[in-house]
């Protein structure tokens, strides 16, 4: 029987990497992480194999979806790219803002971390200082905090589109490239359909 973890690993390798991690060693290995963190979260989110009185279900739809979801929107804000996934953003990457140090002198942060670009909010503070690499429990915390943010978008926008305009806007239910985004969800969860064929 085929897992979604090794379906969610398929997808990962399957898909075009960022252009400076072409000839990336270890790159299964590493997907290899961010494949257990994503059905984790998915796992976490939708109470699968739990039940009401353990967990509390965040995300209303299928675990494929949010796995999907996930997939999509780390693919789309990173290319799962080896540096960001390191937290070890270049310029202009990462929501790079400059904010005055000590001293009054300029400093450089980056405002988001990890391949999906959680940034701090009420809803990630619990997750973001475990967010520290790409070693698997940051990248855990980093998945299980892009699924909280994904889950509070859906519960106020109401649609799959507005979920994920929610998580790029950080407010706003629509966005110019949700749609697009969405699709990609939809086209990634066929892919990880043959576990619902397998149960």
């Amino acid at each position: 029987m085929t897992t979604l973890y090794e379906l969610v690993l398929a997808v990962l390798l399957s898909l075009q990497p960022w252009k400076g991690d072409k000839a990336e060693i270890g790159r299964a290995d590493r997907m290899a992480t961010i494949a257990d963190a994503i059905v984790t979260s998915a796992d976490d989110a939708t109470c699968f194999r739990k039940s009401s009185q353990e967990c509390k279900v965040v995300w209303p739809g299928s675990r494929e979806q949010l796995a999907a979801t996930l997939i999509a929107i780390g693919w789309n804000e990173s290319h799962f790219a080896a540096h960001v996934h390191a937290l070890k953003c270049r310029k202009g990457e990462c929501d790079e803002a400059t904010v005055l140090g000590d001293g009054g002198k300029p400093v450089r942060i980056f405002r988001a971390r990890s391949p999906w670009q959680v940034h701090r909010s009420s809803l990630t503070s619990a997750y973001w200082d475990e967010i520290k690499g790409d070693d698997l429990a940051s990248t855990r915390a980093a998945a299980r905090a892009a699924a909280l943010l994904l889950s509070g978008s859906l519960a106020r926008c109401g649609s799959l589109k507005g979920a994920i305009a929610g998580y790029a806007t950080g407010s706003s239910c629509t966005w110019g490239n949700a749609a697009k985004r969405a699709k990609q969800s939809r086209d990634i969860e066929e892919k990880l359909r043959p576990i619902r064929q397998a149960r």
